[in-house]
């Protein structure tokens, strides 16, 4: 799950003030912009055009050369291009749930380290310890080897470094200008990277831990073991419903957590209508699955999608080959499902062959768009493997709250682009800031751009 403040919606990235730009990467700067450059064949029309400037039939040129340019630019937008797909896919958290992100993070940070200092029978004054959004970069790599935080350009060239919380930037000497030659933004052993809320909750636990370490408040031991404790404590806490203290937390206060959205409960409606093959694909378990669900969009959601898909284990999911199962025998495997129910586990390739069915039987395209948050789970992965269309939700694009430590998640001028802007250039066809800004457009038939950003391909 994922975001950064409750007013984060409110506030537009296009609306930055020209100095908030300038700071900017001009390779994140071609991100807000729309491709509306003419095709050759309007150039022809513009040139033939001058020719008849003198003559009276000038006007009625100029006037053919202007309205085919439109004509071009509005048919290959965004808006027309997503009316041809008729499989449309969302992920559940910080997609299709819309979460106050502030208490969320706070709440997963604090499920996390109440186990480990239950279980590890740490001191209760860990306890007082705080999630901090500011020390925390969303596209940032964590090296669990040294306890350091790292900010990188897109050439993979560590351009920050800081060592637990502590704000002072490291001496990057410490650092082979090829240590992360081989990173290509999804987490190893060593290298874990941070692209969705919950990881942000984790990484600031791992790096608050560091420093109780550094600090002999905790007995000593390799930071790389960190990542244990925070492994076990999510088994406790998300993998079933019943248990763990995030869960229970949601449970009894879901309006503190989840946001209702009448206008995802809209489009979701309007593909429908459509006849939009519309589903959907979580990591969540199912209980909980179905409990932001209907309590974000209603009692009868299940009538919003087609199909859905819980316990996916995204990215596996698009490159791996577990069998689907249903919710009600989740351990026999299915031979073959139907566009229809509720399932969980699977793989992409399956999915596709369904698709490939429903397409030719009733004569339709195959094309699959996807809108996930997680840029490596559900964008790079299902791009890679599964050739969707793919559309990124960032809500940093309206409002990066890591600015004052870090510049922005992007990249910054001094810095160049950071390897997460590389990552969108080349894996996300299109960047909304979130579903409901995407409904606004999507009905008024506008591509706006404050809301989609078609990304340059670099």
């Amino acid at each position: 799950m994922e975001n950064n403040s409750d007013n984060s919606t409110s506030s537009n990235f296009s609306d930055q003030s020209k100095e908030d730009q300038s700071d900017l990467p001009d390779e994140f700067t071609n991100l807000i912009q729309v491709n509306r450059s003419p095709s050759k064949f309007v150039n022809a029309i513009h040139f033939a055009t001058q020719k008849f400037m003198l003559s009276k039939y000038w006007v009625i040129f100029l006037s053919l050369a202007i309205i085919i340019n439109l004509i071009l630019i509005i048919c290959t937008n965004f808006l027309s291009e997503f009316e041809e797909i008729q499989f449309i896919g969302f992920d559940l958290d910080n997609t299709l749930i819309n979460y106050h992100i502030g208490e969320l993070c706070v709440l997963v940070f604090n499920s996390i380290m109440r186990y480990i200092v239950k279980q590890q029978d740490y001191n209760n004054s860990l306890l007082a310890l705080s999630y901090d959004p500011k020390i925390i970069l969303k596209g940032s790599v964590i090296d669990r080897e040294k306890g350091n935080i790292l900010k990188i350009d897109s050439k993979k060239q560590i351009v920050q470094a800081h060592h637990g919380t502590q704000s002072e930037n490291l001496d990057l000497s410490i650092y082979d200008i090829n240590e992360l030659f081989r990173y290509e933004g999804n987490t190893s052993d060593r290298w874990w990277s941070i692209y969705s809320y919950f990881e942000l909750s984790m990484a600031s636990v791992y790096l608050n831990l560091v420093d109780q370490i550094d600090k002999n408040v905790i007995p000593k031991f390799p930071y790389i073991k960190i990542k244990e404790l925070i492994f076990n404590s999510l088994l406790f806490n998300f993998l079933t419903f019943e248990n763990g203290f995030y869960y229970r937390e949601i449970e009894k206060n879901p309006s503190k957590y989840i946001k209702r959205s009448k206008k995802t409960q809209k489009l979701l409606l309007q593909l429908k209508k459509e006849k939009k093959i519309v589903f959907f694909i979580t990591n969540s378990n199912v209980e909980y699955g179905k409990f932001v669900l209907k309590y974000a969009l209603g009692e009868n959601f299940s009538e919003l999608f087609n199909f859905q898909v819980y316990h996916a284990s995204k990215p596996r999911f698009f490159c791996e080959r577990s069998p689907f199962r249903t919710t009600e025998n989740t351990k026999k495997p299915l031979l073959k499902i139907e566009l229809s129910g509720e399932y969980v586990g699977g793989n992409h390739g399956d999915l596709m062959k369904q698709f490939l069915d429903y397409s030719k039987k009733f004569q339709v395209s195959s094309k699959v768009a996807y809108f996930g948050d997680h840029l490596i789970s559900d964008i790079k992965e299902s791009k890679k493997f599964a050739f969707w269309k793919t559309i990124l939700i960032i809500e940093e694009m309206n409002n990066d709250k890591s600015k004052e430590k870090w510049g922005s998640c992007f990249g910054t001028k001094e810095e160049g682009s950071t390897f997460m802007t590389k990552l969108i250039n080349s894996y996300s066809d299109y960047v909304v800031i979130n579903l409901d800004e995407f409904y606004d457009d999507y009905t008024s038939k506008k591509l706006k751009d404050n809301n989609i950003k078609k990304l340059s391909k670099n």
